[in-house]
């Protein structure tokens, strides 16, 4: 996926945790500590709590872990590592509840392994949390390295429809969508580099109609805004003009 498109859409979905920040100060000793001890509390419910309770403790656990990467990743965009010396005290505070955070240069981004979150959808996955669950799953994977064979990209996509088909009317549904319109732009590419034409082809259509699907349904919506954008760079990519969506090409 293109650096600056990723770019584009980690700010949409870090809007909702920055909305209540301000401008320049965002990770603080206050916050960190707040969260770290929510972490803790939660961590030993968790040991103690019954086995009817556990996926409502376990739920607030990996929310509140994968709250903290998205906290980590919005400072590092904002102040670049100038407070890494208490990110990494958070990231080695959260470990010692068993929760993993790490960072990955290439995204620019924390990002949590999201252990729990199978977890959670393994022992509750009818449980009015478990749209939320599979949403972020969703998200960690998105944005972690790797997986851009096209047999990794078409099982990506088709985790994506199979959460759109369950929760269409799900709040992150907008998000998802450009997320599989994303999958099949990544296997348009793939193909057309392997010279299967037949496959690009289908792949090419299937972004578009993806991409119309998105602008169609949210009208209004960043996604929108975002979907018109890509659809823009996917046309001008495929007649051989500009270099925008290209690999290796920059988007503005």
């Amino acid at each position: 996926m293109n650096r600056s498109l990723r770019s584009v859409l980690l700010g949409l979905f870090l809007a909702v945790f920055a909305a209540g920040a301000g401008a320049d100060i965002i990770l603080t000793a206050r916050n960190l500590n707040a969260s770290l001890k929510q972490m803790q509390r939660l961590h030993s419910q968790l040991r103690d709590a019954a086995p009817s309770q556990r996926p409502a403790v376990l739920f607030h656990l990996v929310v509140t872990a994968d709250d903290l990467a998205l906290l980590l990743t919005n400072e590092v965009l904002a102040h670049g590592m100038l407070q890494k010396g208490l990110i990494d005290l958070g990231i080695r505070r959260a470990a010692a509840v068993d929760v993993s955070i790490s960072w990955y240069p290439d995204k620019e981004r924390y990002l949590y392994d999201g252990r729990a979150f199978r977890q959670y959808l393994d022992q509750a996955p009818k449980d009015p949390h478990a749209a939320e669950c599979s949403f972020r799953l969703l998200q960690i994977a998105f944005f972690r390295p790797g997986g851009d064979d096209p047999l990794s990209l078409r099982a990506a996509a088709q985790r994506k429809r199979d959460f759109l088909q369950s929760y269409s009317g799900n709040k992150h549904a907008p998000q998802v969508g450009i997320m599989l319109a994303i999958d099949y732009r990544d296997l348009w590419r793939r193909y057309r580099d392997a010279g299967d034409t037949a496959n690009a082809g289908r792949y090419l259509q299937k972004t578009r109609q993806q991409l119309q699907r998105v602008a169609a349904d949210y009208p209004g919506a960043d996604e929108a805004t975002i979907a018109g954008r890509l659809r823009q760079r996917v046309d001008a990519e495929a007649a051989g003009g500009a270099a925008a969506g290209a690999p290796g090409g920059k988007l503005q």
